[in-house]
């Protein structure tokens, strides 16, 4: 079902493998930061308000970088499961092929560029 070489399949699997490995490694670090301010900010220590201020911000921020890097790990593991299936590379939404280079800048692609323009405009 899928145009791909065994060498290409390989490679698409091995950058989705490498890119998982960072990604698991980065979301633990902000998950770890995150949790070490939490217990910073409980130790009785009373900051300026501009400090809880920034502070605030600051772990909304690494929260909305956990939740994005998150969401790009499923993407991964999809990615990793449909080449397990033999279905990588055939979009989600009309069944045809994702263009090799689109696989290529972004190997977790679910869309062809036809229906990802269509999913983005509709927003």
């Amino acid at each position: 079902m899928t145009r791909f070489t065994k060498a290409e399949i390989e490679r698409f699997k091995k950058a989705l493998l490498e890119r998982r490995a960072i990604l698991s490694g980065s979301v633990n670090k902000m998950q770890e930061a995150a949790l070490n301010k939490d217990r910073d900010e409980t130790s009785g220590d009373f900051n300026h308000m501009a400090d809880l201020g920034t502070d605030n911000f600051d772990q909304e921020f690494t929260l909305g970088l956990i939740e994005n890097e998150e969401e790009e790990l499923r993407a991964i593991n999809e990615a990793l499961m449909k080449i397990e299936e033999g279905t990588y590379g055939l979009c989600e939404l009309c069944g045809g092929r994702v263009p090799k280079a689109r696989l290529k800048a972004l190997p977790f692609a679910r869309l062809c560029v036809k229906c990802k323009e269509k999913e983005e405009s509709a927003r």
